[in-house]
């Protein structure tokens, strides 16, 4: 099989990746999100994408490449632990940083290490943490990524630095058709709900009256109607199950925007 991430190697897609992947299977790497996500049914069998972090929250792109760029099927989460370093070349100097490279995600998820101690220092926004690391050029920059980014010219500063030391990255395994098992716990679905008092509840209820339980609910803006709200629901079942089948045809039947996003 062949897996598409978000490159370049080292990043923490390929990581997750790493973790699911079997002895016969190939990583792919990509330059951005939406690449790796096109590329299923194309070139590749299957993508890694990140969808949720403990301290950052949802992973907006993902969420949005899943509801308008293309249609693919959560098949399984891959939890990530992350810990973030500071690294620089070896010969330049932790203290007289004057640039940060990073990965839009990683720079919130380190934010306040990097207001106390370098509140100057210009930051320079990349596709990715590994990405960030091949673009330390001079002894006054230096990137947000892990250790496994190391290399024999390249130096870390003691300690991680992100906000919180408790911090997880969510991905998701994304395939052209859904999987169907029996032991198969987690239902994704995304839909939009009348705009006015009550429309949102309409629909939770629904899955409350059919005993299923909720784990999260996330917002995106529905692209072309400003003020609109599309939404991302988890909630506990199997799709072989007649309440989760009733729930989800009412459902459908409330909205103008549905979409299953998979059991796993």
């Amino acid at each position: 099989m062949r897996i598409s991430y978000l490159g370049p190697v080292n990043s923490y897609s390929y990581l997750a990746a790493k973790k699911i992947m079997s002895n016969d299977d190939i990583l792919i790497e990509y330059p951005t999100f939406i690449d790796a996500a096109l590329a299923v049914s194309n070139d590749t069998d299957m993508a890694v994408l990140p969808i949720e972090n403990s301290l950052e929250g949802a992973v907006g792109n993902t969420l949005d490449i899943l509801a308008w760029e293309c249609e693919l099927f959560i098949t399984k989460e891959i939890s990530l632990e992350i810990n973030h370093k500071l690294i620089m070349r070896k010969s330049g100097d932790f203290n007289k940083i004057n640039k940060i490279i990073t990965h839009s995600q990683a720079y919130g998820q380190c934010r306040k290490f990097l207001a106390s101690r370098y509140p100057n220092a210009e930051v320079i926004y990349t596709s990715s943490t590994s990405k960030a690391v091949e673009c330390l050029f001079d002894d006054y920059t230096a990137a947000i990524a892990g250790v496994h980014n190391l290399n024999s010219d390249l130096k870390a500063l003691d300690g991680i630095i992100q906000n919180d030391r408790y911090n997880i990255t969510r991905f998701v395994a994304l395939k052209k058709a859904p999987v169907i098992s029996p032991d198969d716990q987690k239902i994704s679905i995304i839909f939009d709900a009348e705009n006015k008092p009550g429309g949102l509840l309409k629909i939770l209820n629904i899955l409350n009256k059919h005993n299923l339980s909720m784990t999260k609910i996330e917002s995106r803006p529905y692209k072309g109607q400003f003020g609109s709200y599309i939404f991302f629901v988890d909630f506990l079942g199997n799709i072989q199950s007649d309440n989760v089948n009733t729930a989800l045809s009412l459902i459908k039947e409330s909205t103008t925007f549905f979409k299953y996003l998979g059991n796993y």
